[in-house]
């Protein structure tokens, strides 16, 4: 069974993944990265840690950029999907972006992770299962017509062989 891919860091890299994340989302240097990691009194290692984290995070925003040209009615690829970093309960892992308002009537944006065993879901059906859970009465979400947007998906790191 093969591992998730954090499990094979060191255990700073585990304690960093967050700033990593958050660094690579905003698209800042591996250098403003450790920085950063550094200014919060952690001591880590740039080429062991931060970078192969990194480089793992930008395959996955990569991938999941190209997503949002597959047409809404076929199914993603998920064999192509990367493996996710960490490990996860569920086959596959998606994250949509909704945009909407709240019953105040301001407008929100949150991100809804979908999870599944199947491997056939179609754009438009992850996008749609994200919105159910945005919609229901009672969730933390809130979010009133919204519009979803999938971002990027991953796959459980034992799929890959």
């Amino acid at each position: 069974m093969a591992i998730p891919f954090i499990l094979t860091l060191p255990a700073t890299a585990r304690f960093a993944e967050s700033f990593v994340r958050a660094g690579v989302s905003r698209g800042l240097s591996s250098r403003a990265i450790e920085r950063t990691i550094r200014n919060a009194g952690l001591s880590i290692s740039r080429g062991r840690s931060i970078l192969p984290l990194m480089s793992h995070f930008q395959a996955i925003l990569d991938h999941g950029a190209n997503l949002k040209f597959i047409p809404s009615g076929l199914a993603v690829n998920t064999s192509k999907l990367p493996v996710a970093l960490t490990d996860i309960r569920r086959e596959f892992s998606y994250n949509v972006r909704v945009t909407g308002q709240d019953p105040t009537g301001t407008l929100i944006e949150r991100n809804i992770t979908v999870s599944t065993d199947n491997a056939r879901l179609s754009r438009q059906e992850i996008e749609d299962l994200a919105l159910q859970a945005t919609e229901k009465g009672g969730t933390p979400y809130g979010v009133v017509g919204g519009v979803a947007q999938l971002q990027f998906g991953v796959q459980r790191a034992d799929r890959v062989l």
